[in-house]
């Protein structure tokens, strides 16, 4: 008799894929990174890609956006919460870079610095993401 599996159509059960692991070196000593730190790493060489690409289209774009930034946190206040939208649609004379995923560099660097950091996430206001989830950063110090 043969067994009958129905997995919707699939056939017979597979093994559990593993999870893959690459190999890097890191400080003389090799390690596996995990796919979340896959994932972590490639999310932060695109947007190091993207700031070198906003860097050679407009000179010194992340200088000129972090200062951006600082200068709008300063008329905000500690405690004011803001979404990037909210920020780019205040922006002034600063001129988009020519890939958004620069703007990571900048909200990333400011969070590292200890002036935001993340309140949550709410739908985004900007009308071309189509209120797609966004982070919302609250101002903890200015400068």
């Amino acid at each position: 008799m043969q067994e009958q599996f129905d997995f919707f159509g699939a056939g017979p059960p597979r093994e559990p894929t593993k999870l893959t692991k690459r190999t890097v070196v890191v400080r003389r000593h090799t390690r596996s990174l995990t796919r979340a730190e896959q994932g972590a790493a490639a999310r932060d060489a695109g947007i190091a890609r993207a700031e070198r690409g906003a860097n050679a289209a407009v000179a010194q774009w992340s200088k000129l956006a972090m200062l951006s930034l600082t200068t709008f946190m300063r008329h905000r206040g500690v405690g004011f919460k803001f979404q990037l939208a909210d920020f780019r649609a205040a922006g002034g004379a600063l001129a988009d870079p020519p890939e958004p995923r620069a703007w990571g560099a900048i909200i990333n660097r400011a969070s590292r610095a200890g002036l935001i950091e993340r309140h949550g996430f709410e739908p985004c206001n900007d009308p071309r993401q189509h209120r797609c989830p966004t982070s919302v950063w609250r101002v903890v110090r200015v400068e």
